[in-house]
């Protein structure tokens, strides 16, 4: 498990390291020692190693969290993930230890990967959610011996089932429609993904009222547009806009 045991675990809160405890005599060994945040480790089938995620801390205001693998001794602790520039939540090891499956959010959108322990990575699936979140937390999958999977599965006009994939290619097939009863006879606004380039990308969704068509104005106030360092009228272009036309 993990926890912050430095003297200095109030001023440095995030400097957390994977621990060995002794259920013998209650003893604990850190297994990771380095600046920075140890967390959600995860033992081999075999037993011979642990995976965890974290990064050397460098104060700044946002790292990416990298997968790591290590012996069960915390020794030839190496980098697994070096080479994909997402945040790793949630690893967990193939039933036979030949690597690790993960969740992954890209542009607002959490997808299952698996990777070897040469650091090969592919991806399994896309929009894997929760009922209340797009993103990892809430999120959960299982993999089979086999390599079969079923995760949580959402899109804007799915609240959230699931679905389930072979494990040899990228893909999905919804398995439930929970909220089909509740959703008949409605139709749930339209939701579209428009980037805007003001010197760097940035994303944003927008939430049209159902009733919306091409030749129909609203105003701004109704349309929701979630952003960062976005005010909520902005048209495709990033200009300020008191009118939209949808889409």
């Amino acid at each position: 498990m993990s926890a912050n045991r430095h003297a200095s675990y109030e001023q440095e809160p995030q400097n957390t390291e994977v621990y060995e405890f002794s259920v013998a005599d209650g003893t604990a060994k850190a297994l990771t020692d380095r600046k920075g945040p140890d967390n959600e480790s995860a033992v081999s089938p075999d037993g011979k190693h642990i995976a965890y995620v974290g990064f050397d801390d460098k104060y700044q205001g946002y790292q990416v969290r990298k997968l790591y693998v290590m012996n069960r001794d915390g020794a030839d602790s190496r980098l697994l993930s070096g080479a994909f520039d997402r945040d790793v939540q949630s690893p967990r090891w193939a039933h036979d230890g030949s690597g690790l499956y993960f969740l992954a959010a890209e542009h607002g959108n959490t997808g299952l990967y698996f990777i070897n322990l040469e650091g090969s990575l592919r991806k399994l699936a896309s929009n894997v959610g929760s009922g209340t979140s797009a993103y990892g937390p809430g999120s959960a999958f299982t993999v089979g011996p086999n390599g079969a999977f079923a995760v949580t599965y959402t899109r804007p006009n799915v609240p959230g089932d699931i679905a389930a994939g072979n494990g040899h290619a990228e893909g999905t097939k919804l398995l439930t429609a929970v909220n089909e009863g509740l959703l008949t006879g409605k139709t749930l606004g339209q939701v579209e993904e428009i980037w805007y380039n003001g010197g760097t990308a940035h994303a944003t969704l927008l939430l049209a009222p159902s009733a919306a068509t091409p030749q129909r104005f609203f105003p701004a106030s109704d349309l929701y547009l979630p952003a960062q360092g976005n005010s909520g009228r902005n048209d495709r272009r990033g200009r300020p806009t008191s009118r939209r036309k949808h889409p």
